[in-house]
């Protein structure tokens, strides 16, 4: 989970399933209630005014029978699809949201309850009281955001599986938790961003608690069991539903494993490196790569040192600018991280250091969503957009990063994952070992500091230890959440197995012979002795 970008990486983009004997009630059945139920307001702490009093717990000395009374039927309606975040489809036909509350303090019923928005997507079969329940990357993801793309990506879950989407605390429909000047970049941001929570108790925008929500929508819901599928942060969560909820759990899907124990931060660090090591000897292996670019290694080096000397005037659609080493090490970094580009960079970076920047150009008008052409120096346009603009078009056009709240995402890596680390000062020392640096994990640790959010225990950082029928699934070119990942986590997962998916990084769920092992799996209750996965032998290589 490569924390600038890993959102929306981890979200994008047969037969009959069986059913689950133990899942014999079914999901909540109103369809014709006007209205769409949503709450705009955002999560806020306990003592807050828009705290409500927890209405489902009974007072002391109230009648038994009324506090055993069930809360109302949830009122489904159409989605809010305002503000929807960039690159991701609206909502699939049929597709409602409806809210609830929650509580805000599972260990405290007095402390109020927060709102949470969830949507549904009911199958063909409806009612069958099967439902898989979707959890979105991040952390700070919008699970509904993925309503539009999980039905097109897993098809075959349509027929008997309702599939259920929940807003985390703080993101999405759930109170999006943003920062005043936009998504942060640099380390004053995120620490300026901390002030509007400042008086909130960040302590309960954690995964745990997430955890817990997601068990209590299903009850409201009215399953009596569910299934998980996660990706890249939605696996971290997955986890925690199976720790702290497996005995509700049928099976779980995790894709693109964000385990509790790793050292994000440390291994994050040298993944740019390791990713050109990737690349590089994955070319000088290959004759058909050697043939379009036979000295990788010293191309991408070469193009760098030729970009710090000589900055390249170029034009992002009508604006002036220029391509320099900064640039360059942003675009290269971006390409290795997605398959869609990775295969393209050898080619490409040969014939820019010959002095042909046509198909360079044409793989940086696909990532940025400009048309970016050579420019003469001192040529005529229309004012420079800057790397700021340059990046957050970038970033937004690449994988949506508009969809993350950054106050969840910053809150659950400072508290989760910087403790498992040695710390922001020797992640700064280990950067500058770095031949491709790239301080964005060093930027967050240091900032993180801002955030009053409390370490998480160390029970909670350990390795989740369930039973619950699991597959594991992991790009092998995967640098957001590295392909070990998955094995580390099988570890205290007996029942699991970890697939290697060949040629892919990020989000398999987006290679179809992936998405159809991750189905029929669900389909078989987690029986994986019954799943062929011989297509994965069969996937091709992409190409130079």
């Amino acid at each position: 989970m490569r924390i600038i970008r890993t959102a929306c990486i981890g979200v994008w983009l047969c037969g009959t399933a069986a059913a689950c004997d133990s899942a014999s009630s079914t999901g909540d059945t109103v369809d014709d209630v006007a209205g769409d139920g949503l709450e705009e307001d955002g999560a806020v702490e306990a003592g807050d005014e828009d705290v409500a009093a927890d209405t489902d717990i009974a007072a002391d000395g109230e009648d038994e029978d009324e506090a055993d009374v069930p809360p109302p039927p949830l009122e489904w309606g159409p989605c809010d699809t305002s503000d929807w975040p960039a690159g991701y489809p609206l909502p699939a036909d049929g597709v409602e949201c409806a809210a609830l509350d929650v509580p805000l303090d599972y260990g405290d019923p007095s402390a109020g309850t927060i709102p949470l928005t969830v949507a549904l997507h009911r199958s063909r079969h409806h009612p069958t009281g099967l439902a898989v329940f979707n959890l979105a990357g991040g952390p700070g993801g919008s699970s509904i955001a993925q309503s539009g793309i999980i039905p097109v990506t897993m098809p075959l879950l349509r027929a008997d599986f309702d599939l259920v989407y929940v807003d985390q605390r703080g993101t999405g429909r759930s109170g999006y938790m943003g920062c005043p000047g936009g998504y942060p970049e640099t380390r004053g941001e995120w620490e300026a961003c901390a002030a509007p929570y400042a008086s909130r108790d960040l302590n309960h925008y954690l995964t745990v608690d997430a955890a817990h929500d997601i068990d209590t929508v299903r009850e409201r819901m009215g399953y009596e069991r569910m299934y998980v599928r996660g990706g890249s942060y939605g696996t971290r969560l997955g986890l925690e539903v199976l720790r702290q909820h497996g005995d509700k759990v049928v099976a779980a899907v995790l894709d693109g494993l964000a385990p509790p124990d790793i050292d994000l931060f440390g291994d994050s660090i040298p993944l740019f490196d390791h990713g050109v090591d990737l690349l590089v000897a994955e070319c000088d292996a290959d004759p058909a790569c050697l043939a379009v670019s036979p000295t990788l290694l010293d191309d991408l080096r070469l193009r760098r040192e030729q970009l710090r000397a000589t900055p390249r005037p170029v034009f992002f659609g009508s604006y002036p600018d220029v391509e320099d080493e900064a640039y360059y090490l942003m675009f290269l970094e971006a390409f290795l991280y997605d398959a869609y580009w990775r295969f393209d960079v050898p080619r490409a970076i040969h014939q820019a250091v010959l002095g042909d920047n046509t198909l360079w150009n044409a793989l940086l008008s696909d990532l940025t969503g400009y048309a970016v052409t050579d420019r003469a120096k001192g040529g005529a346009g229309g004012g420079r957009p800057g790397e700021r603009v340059i990046r957050e078009r970038l970033v937004r056009h690449e994988l949506a990063q508009d969809y993350v709240a950054p106050g969840v995402f910053i809150t659950v890596v400072c508290a989760e994952w910087l403790p498992n680390s040695a710390g922001p000062a020797a992640l700064r020392t280990m950067l500058a070992d770095q031949e491709w640096p790239d301080d964005t994990h060093v930027i967050l640790a240091e900032a993180c500091a801002a955030w009053d959010v409390d370490p998480l225990s160390a029970d909670l950082r350990g390795p989740v230890v369930s039973d619950v029928p699991t597959l594991l699934m992991n790009g092998e070119l995967d640098l957001n959440t590295p392909a070990e990942w998955g094995p580390h986590a099988a570890l205290t997962l007996p029942d699991s197995t970890s697939l290697l998916v060949p040629h892919a990084t990020h989000a398999t769920i987006l290679v179809d012979c992936a998405s159809q092992i991750m189905s029929r799996f669900l389909m078989a209750d987690g029986a994986m002795a019954t799943v062929d996965t011989s297509c994965l032998a069969d996937i091709p290589h992409p190409g130079w």
